[in-house]
């Protein structure tokens, strides 16, 4: 299980805070949704939750066990734009094998075309990116993935195509999600439960049980 608890965050030591005691967990398995207004703070929650910041006060905990303050994560980030994430001097096929041996059947199964391996990120579409960026999440040490707004800009064929495939690959290895989008629509079809952060907490939304401390 993914947990948070009592997270605390501001960007300057005398800046106002983003989050204020927020805690919220994550099941392996599920997809857990978090919407939002724009400037709430969700993208930061979801950088705290995949150690990309450090909160003030609070923890975050993977399966029992602080998360490693440096090395491989088992609370994998997929950005809203993956193109800015990825080396653009480095082809596809580097960029897949950065972090571990994938295989044939691996790439087959995101629908990952064999000549794409040797284009550059800019060559690919939006989507193209995004099956990238989540296959190279996907090491054996991964446990939790954050996807935060990864299909706001593709079209509604886009939006089904990846998270038909996210939620596969959930079921199929217990990785929990936390699905983070603006479209409260789209998180009610794709997430088992779903909260709402507003005004630096998070409070409960739809079909949440009692996961929440704020």
């Amino acid at each position: 299980m993914l947990e948070a608890r009592d997270l605390v965050f501001g960007h300057a030591r005398r800046a106002p805070l983003v989050l204020d005691g927020v805690g919220l967990t994550i099941r392996p398995g599920e997809i857990l949704g978090l919407s939002g207004p724009s400037g709430c703070g969700k993208t930061t929650l979801g950088r705290l939750l995949a150690g990309h910041l450090r909160p003030r006060s609070g923890s975050v905990h993977a399966d029992g066990s602080p998360l490693p303050a440096s090395g491989f994560r088992p609370v994998q980030l997929l950005p809203q734009t993956p193109l800015l994430a990825m080396n653009p001097r480095w082809r596809i096929g580097r960029i897949l094998t950065e972090a571990w041996k994938l295989s044939e059947a691996d790439r087959a199964g995101f629908g990952i075309c064999a000549d794409w391996l040797d284009r550059y990120p800019h060559e690919l579409s939006g989507g193209q990116l995004q099956r990238v960026s989540i296959l190279r999440s996907l090491a054996p040490g991964t446990r939790y993935l954050v996807a935060d707004e990864i299909t706001g800009a593709l079209d509604a064929i886009g939006q089904a195509e990846i998270w038909t495939l996210l939620q596969a690959v959930t079921r199929q290895r217990a990785i929990g999600v936390l699905a983070i989008s603006h479209d409260r629509a789209l998180l009610s079809r794709i997430a088992d439960a779903c909260l709402c952060l507003s005004e630096m907490t998070v409070a409960v939304d739809q079909r949440n049980d009692q996961r929440i401390s704020a």
